[in-house]
């Protein structure tokens, strides 16, 4: 099996309001995305949000590791959740 790492962020406006984005056909997550090769998980993280959103951020902590095996893809996946702090876009 392959192991891919994808990473997210979870960004909160002042109201307590969580981002999320349409990923496709209505499923919804934190922006992010798979983690390319020689890229570290926070260049990933700053470069997923900016794609998807156009959002500048700031990585926090790393609030939650998981992981998933997809048999159809043959993938084991490491899913890093980081803090995402808006600072620009």
């Amino acid at each position: 099996m392959e192991e891919v790492k994808v990473v997210y962020a979870l960004i909160k406006n002042k109201y307590n309001q969580i981002l999320m984005v349409d990923n496709h056909e209505g499923h919804w997550s934190f922006p992010g995305g798979r983690v390319e090769s020689g890229e570290s998980l926070v260049e990933a993280v700053i470069r997923e949000v900016f794609e998807e959103t156009g959002l500048t951020i700031e990585p926090g902590k790393i609030l939650a590791i998981n992981e998933g095996k997809f048999l159809k893809r043959n993938h084991h996946a490491i899913f890093f959740t980081f803090e995402g702090h808006i600072v620009g876009g």
